[in-house]
């Protein structure tokens, strides 16, 4: 009993290889998060001897968070952060594996938006249009009732002509949104 197990095996297999490999990853990648930490650290404490022996509390943007917030949840306003924090915060953002994904989908979007507003303002211009040939029609109506031309109880006594050609109008405006992209 010479303390080594005896189900572990002489020579390390290609699945322990495999791990070890793994763990050696891990190691060095917590060894360069530690750096960077380290730096941003450093950093912070010349900025806060350069600030001349200030009270460094009253003069921090990244104050603590109110007590009826838990501490976990994070500063959303990334305007806010100190420079180190800011930095680590674009170094993961640089760094993130799905960060290419997101910006792809933003400019997606953004230009989705661009589409949409265009749109939106091709359907207002066109009821703003819709609503002032409405609004001649309804005149035409009233100045033809004043004229005596048409009567209550015969409302078509006398085809408008200037009237048809508006009703065009409006149906020519009222184009379906497909028809916009």
């Amino acid at each position: 009993s010479s303390g080594i197990n005896a189900e572990w095996p002489l020579r390390p297999g290609a699945q322990v290889e495999k791990e070890i490999t793994k763990l050696k990853d891990l190691i060095t990648q917590r060894d360069t998060e530690i750096n960077i930490l380290v730096n941003l650290l450093k950093k912070e404490k010349a900025r806060i001897a350069g600030s001349g022996g200030e009270n460094v509390h009253n003069n921090r943007q990244d104050s603590p968070p109110p007590r009826n917030k838990p501490a976990t949840q994070p500063n959303r306003n990334v305007k806010n952060l100190s420079k180190g924090r800011q930095e680590a915060f674009d170094i993961f953002r640089r760094d993130y594996e799905h960060n290419r994904a997101i910006e792809m989908n933003k400019s997606e979007l953004k230009a989705r938006m661009k589409e949409a507003k265009q749109i939106g303002g091709l359907v207002n211009k066109s009821r703003e249009k819709i609503n002032s040939l409405k609004s001649s029609i309804e005149q035409r109506r009233i100045a033809m009732a004043v004229q005596g031309l048409v009567t209550a109880d015969n409302p078509a006594s006398v085809m408008d002509p200037k009237e048809e050609e508006l009703k065009k109008h409006i149906k020519k405006k009222k184009v379906p949104t497909a028809t916009l992209r």
